[in-house]
């Protein structure tokens, strides 16, 4: 019987730590803060994403959920809604009354995901100098706050496998932090304007409160479900802050038992082991894909990008959207972050093939494969032929996000054939190419 060692060879030593020396090199390094949300540090794990941003009055972390979804969709005119009809018009030159038959609007609910809110950490000082840093090798965020009444360094997590955010800082002096928890959807400022919007989509109010010294927000979901984030700070030393999050989703109500019972688990004295698994995930992660090449910006480039691949999306997860785990907190998201199927999903994952990461495509084919029925569906009704057709934007169950003439783009289905095909070459698994990617590339061509 071999045994495994319980202590790394000196070689696995060595390899860690020409790994994190080479990862370091492409770090994202921040001299100043960053003023807006595009500029921040992304972290995810598939499941739950944040960005880092803010000039440290205050410093924020803006929330998602992969899995967070405004469900409830219309089904076009289909007498209106066809390629026969469409093109009748455009030969006659009436497009303008085309655009009108076939735009929807945006007063009734649509499948789009839905903005969560943000973190808040203020300092009880004035900032006066700030740095941060993507620490690639650990996915950790760190920074360095100096104030009028001390400082504050800090690490920031999306735990690899847990539904879970941690913050650590640690003050000199009189500093001092706290956590506080902005929703998008309540009508406190942050975004007035998505509160007006699910108001009108009937969305009931939310309801907070704070037990066990755990602060939660929840927001029932018209069509069935819930969300909820939960928090808690610990002040375990007078110089040390400790804070835990979760966002957590239900298919009826009880998403706010499900944040309270994940944050109740975790103790100052978890942190260290929290941290511990947590890079021990990311730095058995990035060898399969080690490439090292002259160009150090295009290099820079590739391990920022495989970084962000294991943040947006898991073998087991939920396929990357448009914008992945990450939307903006005041606003609706742009494009729903939804799934455009005119090669913008499909590039999302050219690059798993080459860096040796096929098992992340897994959730892109389940997801295709199972919307097949609703395909098939699609083509009979709306170009009047046999075969299965894709449109331009979906929800994650392959229904129409919006109506207009751009969902009669054919390109979307072919396109994913061409990702199926990549599988095949880089795998040939002849199973995979009989049972699978085969069937889709034959009903694909065939209207």
């Amino acid at each position: 019987m071999t045994m495994t060692p319980l202590v790394p060879s000196s070689a696995e030593i060595f390899d860690r730590r020409l790994m994190k020396d080479f990862l370091a090199r492409h770090d994202l390094v921040y001299e100043k803060s960053a003023e807006h949300w595009e500029q921040g540090i992304p972290l995810g794990n598939g499941d739950i994403g944040a960005v880092i941003w803010g000039d440290g009055h205050p410093l924020i972390l803006t929330l998602d959920k992969c899995d967070l979804w405004e469900t409830r969709h219309w089904e076009p005119d289909k007498q209106q809604f066809t390629w026969r009809n469409y093109k009748e018009k455009v030969c006659q030159h009436q497009q303008l009354d085309a655009l009108a038959n076939f735009y929807g609007n945006s007063v009734n609910p649509f499948p789009t995901r839905l903005p969560v809110g943000r973190i808040e950490l203020r300092t009880r000082g004035c900032v006066q100098d700030f740095t941060m840093r993507l620490d690639l090798y650990e996915a950790t965020a760190k920074g360095h706050f100096i104030t009028d009444r001390g400082e504050v360094t800090w690490r920031a997590i999306v735990h690899a496998d847990k539904s879970l955010i941690i913050v650590e800082c640690d003050t000199t002096q009189d500093e001092g932090v706290e956590l506080q928890f902005l929703a998008s959807r309540d009508d406190n400022g942050l975004a007035p304007r998505v509160a007006a919007l699910l108001t009108r989509w009937e969305y009931p109010a939310s309801s907070s409160g704070m037990t066990d010294g755990i602060s939660y927000w929840a927001q029932a979901l018209p069509a069935g479900g819930e969300y909820a984030v939960a928090w808690k700070c610990l002040h375990p030393t007078p110089h040390k802050y400790i804070g835990f999050i979760t966002i957590q989703t239900s298919d009826a109500s009880g998403a706010a038992d499900q944040a309270l019972a994940e944050i109740r688990q975790y103790t100052a004295d978890d942190l260290e082991r929290l941290f511990t698994a947590h890079q021990a995930w990311w730095r058995n992660y990035y060898p399969a894909s080690f490439l090292s090449i002259p160009d150090t910006k295009v290099e820079a480039l590739y391990w920022i990008e495989i970084y962000k691949l294991a943040c947006a999306t898991r073998p087991e997860g939920i396929p990357i959207t448009i914008s992945g785990p990450w939307n903006q907190d005041r606003c609706m998201p742009g494009w729903s972050n939804d799934y455009h199927w005119n090669v913008n999903m499909q590039m999302e994952y050219w690059a798993i093939y080459a860096a040796n990461r096929l098992d992340f495509g897994k959730p892109l084919y389940d997801m295709i494969d199972r919307c097949r029925p609703t395909l098939r569906r699609n083509c009979e009704e709306f170009f009047e032929r046999a075969g299965e057709f894709l449109p331009h934007a979906t929800d994650l169950h392959g229904h129409f996000i919006y109506c207009n003439p751009d969902q009669f783009e054919f390109n979307g289905l072919p396109w994913i054939a061409h990702n199926y095909w990549l599988h095949w070459r880089f795998s040939q698994d002849r199973t995979f190419l009989r049972d699978r990617a085969f069937p889709l590339m034959k009903e694909a061509v065939r209207v």
